[in-house]
């Protein structure tokens, strides 16, 4: 399963998103990428979308 696209994500209305540890609110994806982005230095916002599998929850 591929995560969704990076500008997709910043342009999402949506509220929850679902990642592969389970359902989140978009302010909650975005708190967890910062804590990863500082923990991987060469790491890319997209590298986490695509590495937790964040998808829009129906």
């Amino acid at each position: 399963m591929k995560g969704m696209d990076y500008k997709k994500f910043r342009e999402s209305t949506k509220e929850y998103f679902v990642t592969k540890e389970g359902k989140f609110t978009k302010k909650e994806v975005i708190q967890q990428m910062a804590e990863w982005l500082k923990q991987n230095e060469t790491g890319e916002p997209w590298d986490f979308l695509e590495e937790h599998q964040v998808k829009e929850a129906k």
